[in-house]
């Protein structure tokens, strides 16, 4: 069992800084830059190091990354703002559940394929991540519906045709003259 997220680490809006001091009753793996181009990493989230649980890995080549979502069990997408979220569509392809921070953009994308915390509210995060845990038969239920909605909507085929399709339908409607 382990948690994994993959992002940016030092940008306050992929706010993966809310797994510090998490006290998760889980591992969880942290893939990504930790600095900004120019700026130290904070203190704690060096590449190769751990902390309270977490292992922060640093940045890792696109095998490596599926590599690591493939033996992970759950993704925990930390955004603030996020307008769609690559990363977690691909957790879930790997059979990930998605723990996600409430926010509008993932609610639209994973409906009720998810498990939501309270927005960026550590206590309640680790309240998801520990009900998970704690129940193999919920934490396989949350990875089918994830799954299922990522092979349903976001798979290549699906997405190319409903973008010619609207395309179409542009093509067809007629231009409205501006004043």
């Amino acid at each position: 069992l382990r948690a994994v997220t993959v992002g940016r680490l030092w940008d306050e809006g992929k706010n993966v800084a809310i797994l510090r001091n998490l006290h998760s009753a889980i591992p969880i793996a942290v893939a990504g830059e930790t600095r900004s181009p120019g700026d130290p990493a904070p203190s704690g989230m060096r590449e190769g190091t751990h902390e309270d649980g977490i292992e922060y890995l640093g940045i890792l080549d696109r095998a490596e990354i599926n590599a690591l979502l493939q033996t992970s069990t759950i993704y925990v997408a930390t955004s603030r703002y996020e307008p769609f979220g690559l990363a977690p569509v691909e957790a879930a392809l790997a059979g990930c559940a998605i723990v996600a921070n409430d926010i509008p953009s993932l609610r639209e994308v994973w409906g009720d394929a998810a498990v939501y915390y309270t927005r960026d509210d550590q206590r309640s995060l680790r309240a998801a991540l520990a009900g998970l845990a704690a129940d193999p038969a919920s934490l396989r239920h949350f990875a089918g519906k994830a799954k299922l909605r990522a092979t349903q909507r976001f798979l290549m085929p699906r997405m190319t045709s409903e973008y010619l399709d609207l395309y179409r339908s542009l093509k067809r409607t007629p231009a409205v003259a501006h004043a």
